[in-house]
């Protein structure tokens, strides 16, 4: 469960490859990745590295839509990318307030 993925992480902390790996693998384990985004990452795993992508395809066209995207280099020198959080433009405010969550299909 949650539990014994959390203990994983705390335990690779330290180790860059172990880390990143087990990053990958959260499927929706929402506590964790919580707490992962707001924790700072060990001196020893270096530079994580992240990608911020902007949509602005369809209904998105006024009110873009932004992804935060863990990227890691796989074992076959192949990019995996797992989407963290989305951001959206709320609508019908003068002001730019936008609506971050974790939930990257739905966001509310």
């Amino acid at each position: 469960g949650g539990s014994s993925l959390k203990a994983a992480l705390d335990k690779s902390r330290y180790d860059k490859e172990k880390f990143l790996s087990a990053l990958i693998e959260l499927n929706g384990a929402f506590e964790t990745v919580r707490n992962l985004i707001v924790a700072p990452v060990a001196k020893e795993c270096g530079i994580i590295q992240m990608k911020i992508t902007r949509n602005t395809s369809g209904f998105n066209k006024f009110h873009p839509k932004y992804v935060l995207s863990l990227c890691v280099t796989g074992r076959n020198d192949e990019l995996i990318e797992r989407d963290i959080l989305v951001g959206k433009k709320r609508p019908g405010n003068r002001t730019a307030n936008y609506l971050i969550s974790m939930d990257i299909k739905n966001p509310k």
